[in-house]
């Protein structure tokens, strides 16, 4: 779906193997460039511990988090944090890194649709519920 959604003809190459990443068992740091600017992507890759102060500092010198796990409040991005918490309320996330960046979220789109999960009218997820 990501590759489709990009225009891809064919399967992604995995992201370590990008010459927009490096990686490591933990993580990966992107840096996209797009209409002059320079996007610092971080995103985890492993359920594995983390040390706290490594985590936070990688978070503060990226402008976007991604993580499939919940990270601590202490984590603070320039610009956008995408964790377990955030994408449990938000549902999928698409991402438009331009001159004027924006996110449009499932959530936001749902909202007006009676049977969406992220409806008005819908009652929260239980918690503990996974957000993918």
């Amino acid at each position: 779906m990501l590759a489709e959604g990009a225009g891809q003809d064919g399967a992604l190459p995995a992201l370590e193997q990008s010459t927009l990443a490096r990686c490591n068992r933990d993580a990966c740091l992107a840096v996209i460039e797009r209409d002059g600017r320079q996007w610092r992507i971080l995103a985890t890759r492993s359920r594995d511990f983390i040390a706290w102060r490594e985590l936070v500092a990688a978070c503060a010198r990226a402008d976007i988090v991604v993580s499939e796990r919940w990270l601590p409040k202490a984590c603070t991005p320039r610009w956008l944090k995408l964790d377990r918490e955030t994408l449990a309320q938000s549902g999928g996330v698409a991402v438009h890194l331009s001159a004027e960046p924006r996110v449009e979220t499932v959530a936001a789109r749902g909202r007006h649709l009676p049977w969406s999960p992220y409806s008005a009218t819908a009652s929260p997820p239980p918690s503990g519920a996974s957000g993918s």
